[in-house]
């Protein structure tokens, strides 16, 4: 049923901890501790260093410290350091993300679509969910930015933004090395060398080398798992300042990635008749098929004829060359220039039960295949070797070069701006070789013929090629003004951004057919709805474009050509209490490029693509720091509210739905940070995000529609965090960090299927709630560490060792539940396991 929700723009709960801050009530407690003093962060999230509390932005910003503390070496392992940014493996794909800010959700595995949420490193825009969880070589620290970016920061940065900053050479020598061993096979190597190499130039050598073993075993005796990882990334850096106005920095990076990807569980199966189900899945499927419980061990259906994939693996690469001119006292000059590979090369990870699984594996029927004389019962054999057919390879190779220039001043004490212009050019291409994609046993009443069922269904897909040429480029602009009222506490900061879009794809489908296995035959009339009237004998059918052909036919792909362009305006009005207090109101829009569909329904479809979509940003927040910096609290109340949306319409065959600009929604919340320092030793933090959600109006061939399509964003989430030092112990000082996070029970955006005639739309079946809804689920990591232990000549080195823990309590959760009984799949539900408990030991030397 779908969530109803109430249309005032309020937050009815905030914690009543926040207004006993705001009123002075937990202040005397807190004073007298005589905590110490919180650090102050330092954010670059307006393109300069600025007070982290003096931004009118609702940001969370990292060190390195935590990110240590979270045993942060890859993207996807910092979906535990902030739970309101929700970062998800995409379910075929494990080295895939998608990651999602506010809830708004950002569907961008190819080269076709856009990220709602875009992720920079040191500057650089990562374009592709695909392979973006590269690890990431001596990360400084990360910038998470709340709401639309758009003036800033572009690129469809609709939803927020996340900045990643590596570290930069020094003139002072270093060296650090890490070694990490745990459970699973872990071993985490990091390695990372400063040298000055003159009074002007220094380098900087970072290297990490990740592995583990996956959590569930193949069956199948293969000696692998899936989910298996190993990940190399490498970063050469030089810093050069010929003066002390000018700073010249050029970084190269590369990550390698190996890995199987994470499998997808089959969690339950459907009624024995599905009403939307193709005629040959109304079957029932075998009982004891799927498993609501966290399996170790996955048998693949018909372990003799069935295999695991080979090894999928992804690479990026990046050059960055970033030039800083201070030309005076008053105004900078910067330069980014950015060129960013991709290779990935991928398997998708199978979808398991006893017989029915949904994957690119490599399968080998024995027996004959047999060919229908027009269907009408009269076959002849075409191969006794059966039916025979490697995994399916996807591919995706993206290559972008990005250059952004940008001017910053300050004229008078009253007066600032920053301002710039962006260009990006992009050249990808994907394509997927012919393979089976959804095997399943079909047991007509679950009978059962020596253990094997007596028909399975071998859907395959003969394969894609597509490439996209993308570009785009922006000119934008901000200034603060301080008037002279109000004893100059008052800012106000009008934005602009003015992007064009040209977008040019083509694809060609090559369609699919359906095999029907019948190991021990059928009878007569078993397959009368495909005009096979007499018995079969044992074999294989073969039913061509069972699976309709798509997109286009051999030599004539679909291709389609799109210029967009849109102007992006924000005005922020910011007032300071004191030093240490201000409230901030501001309204952004937000602007994500059109795009082309690859799965559309046919090549029509394709063509057209599909317009930008945007988001309109109300928000008010409130910072402040007091008892001199002891408790810090900040809080964001946010309504954005989208039109034009891209939608996505499923068909009613597998992997077919369109895209299009048929949307309107609001969501609506707020976002809690607190940090305390309860005495010198104990330092407590808390972050709460409550996001809720309505589709306003969803309109498909002019009919609305609205009541068919279902979103569930995480309503709440939440982490607490502990820190904790003991002081000196021994040879070093003890230090015990915890942290718990919660996250609430979410959907993917989907629909019921539904049919449209005479301008009225008419259910056809509506899904179950529970077939794509991820349950709540909370998770507690910690680690113990002894620090400063003095180690190397002259004891000038130090040593830090750590024992950790993540998931301390096991818990067992679905981390993304799927639905593929729409599709007319003998299963319903299905989802990716969340990892169990991992524990291991760190050592760290820094010289």
């Amino acid at each position: 049923m779908k969530q109803q929700y109430q249309k005032t723009f309020a937050v009815r709960t905030i914690p009543a901890l926040v207004a006993a801050f705001m009123a002075g009530g937990a202040c005397s407690a807190l004073a007298q501790t005589g905590g110490a003093a919180l650090e102050e962060i330092v954010v670059t999230a307006q393109k300069q260093s600025e007070r982290l509390q003096d931004v009118p932005i609702s940001i969370q910003a990292f060190s390195s410290r935590a990110l240590e503390n979270a045993n942060v070496t890859s993207m996807l392992d910092m979906r535990s350091l902030a739970p309101s940014v929700e970062i998800k493996s995409y379910p075929a794909s494990s080295e895939d993300l998608q990651v999602q800010m506010r809830g708004i959700p950002s569907q961008a595995m190819n080269i076709f679509i856009d990220v709602a949420t875009p992720i920079h490193i040191d500057g650089v825009y990562i374009a592709r969910g695909s392979g973006m969880n590269l690890t990431v070589a001596d990360l400084e620290s990360v910038e998470i930015l709340k709401g639309p970016q758009g003036t800033l920061y572009g690129r469809n940065a609709i939803s927020g933004a996340i900045n990643l900053k590596t570290a930069r050479p020094s003139q002072d020598f270093g060296f650090s090395q890490n070694i990490t061993i745990g459970n699973y096979g872990k071993l985490v190597s990091k390695t990372s060398l400063n040298v000055p190499l003159t009074e002007t130039l220094a380098a900087k050598i970072a290297y990490v080398h990740d592995e583990r073993d996956g959590f569930i075993r193949d069956s199948n005796g293969s000696g692998k798992n899936w989910g298996d990882r190993k990940a190399d990334a490498g970063r050469f850096d030089l810093r050069w300042k010929p003066s002390n106005t000018v700073t010249v920095d050029y970084g190269y990076d590369w990550a390698k990635t190996r890995y199987i990807s994470n499998v997808n569980q089959c969690l339950n199966q459907l009624s024995p008749i599905e009403p939307v189900a193709p005629v040959a899945l109304a079957y029932t499927a075998d009982p004891g098929l799927c498993s609501s419980q966290r399996l170790s061990s996955l048998p693949m259906p018909h372990n003799a004829n069935i295999t695991m994939a080979p090894e999928s693996g992804v690479e990026n690469t990046g050059h960055n060359l970033t030039v800083e001119w201070a030309m005076n006292d008053t105004t900078t000059f910067r330069s980014i220039t950015g060129y960013r590979s991709l290779r990935n090369n991928y398997y998708w990870g199978v979808l398991p039960g006893n017989t029915t699984v949904m994957s690119d594996a490599a399968i080998n029927f024995p027996g004959n295949v047999y060919l229908p004389n027009g269907l009408g019962g009269v076959f002849g054999p075409v191969s006794s070797a059966g039916l025979q057919m490697g995994a399916k390879l996807h591919q995706v190779h993206d290559d972008y070069l990005s250059q952004e220039f940008v001017l910053i001043g300050r004229p008078s004490p009253y007066f600032k701006y920053t301002t710039g212009f962006y260009y990006f050019d992009e050249k990808g291409t994907i394509s997927e070789s012919a393979g089976q994609s959804l095997i399943a046993n079909l047991a007509g009443g679950g009978v059962t013929v020596g253990g094997v069922s007596p028909m399975t269904l071998i859907s395959t897909f003969n394969g894609e090629a597509g490439k996209a040429h993308n570009s785009s480029w922006a000119m934008f602009g901000q200034f603060t003004w301080t008037p002279d009222i109000l004893s100059r506490k008052l800012d106000i900061t009008p934005g602009i951004r003015y992007t064009r879009d040209k977008r040019e794809a083509s694809v060609y489908y090559g369609g699919g057919d359906i095999y029907l296995s019948t190991p021990y035959g059928l009878p007569a009339g078993a397959l009368t709805n495909f005009g096979v009237t007499s018995a079969m004998p044992a074999g294989l059918l073969w039913l061509p474009g069972a699976t309709p052909a798509r997109i286009g036919a051999p030599g004539a792909p679909a291709s389609g050509s799109n210029t967009f362009s849109k102007t992006s305006p924000s005005l922020t009005v910011q007032y300071r209490f004191t030093e240490d207090m201000q409230a901030y109101a501001k309204v952004a829009k937000g602007y994500r490029s059109g795009g082309f569909n690859d799965q559309a329904a046919n090549g029509a479809n394709f063509a057209k693509g599909y317009g930008p979509e945007t988001l309109t940003s109300t928000e008010l927040g409130f910072k402040g720091e007091f008892l001199d910096r002891k408790l810090r609290t900040n809080l964001a109340v946010f309504q954005s509210k989208y039109t034009d949306q891209q939608m996505t319409i499923a068909g009613n065959a597998l992997r077919v739905y369109d895209v299009v600009n048929a949307g309107k929604s609001t969501y609506k919340g707020f976002e809690l940070d607190v940090a305390a320092s309860i005495t010198n030793a104990l330092r407590v933090g808390l972050n709460f995000s409550q996001v809720k959600f309505n589709y306003d109006k969803i309109v498909d061939q002019g009919v609305d529609v609205t009541q068919f399509f279902h979103y569930l964003p995480a309503k709440n989430t939440y982490s607490a965090t502990l820190d904790y030092a003991f002081g000196k112990i021994g040879p070093g000082r003890l230090n015990w960090h915890l942290d718990y996070a919660h996250v609430d029970k979410a959907s993917t955006n989907v629909s019921d299927l539904y049919t449209i005639s005479g301008g009225t739309a008419t259910l056809v079946s509506r899904l179950d709630p529970t077939n794509y809804t991820t349950p709540a689920y909370g998770l507690w990591n910690t680690r113990l560490s002894m620090a400063g232990i003095p180690v190397g000549p002259g004891s000038n080195g130090d040593l830090t060792v750590g024992l950790w823990i993540k998931n301390v309590t096991d818990k067992k959760y679905p981390a993304y539940v799927i639905d593929y009984g729409k599709f007319g799949t003998p299963f319903g539900a299905a989802s990716t396991w969340g990892e169990p408990r991992t524990y291991g030991v760190d050592l760290t030397y820094r010289f």
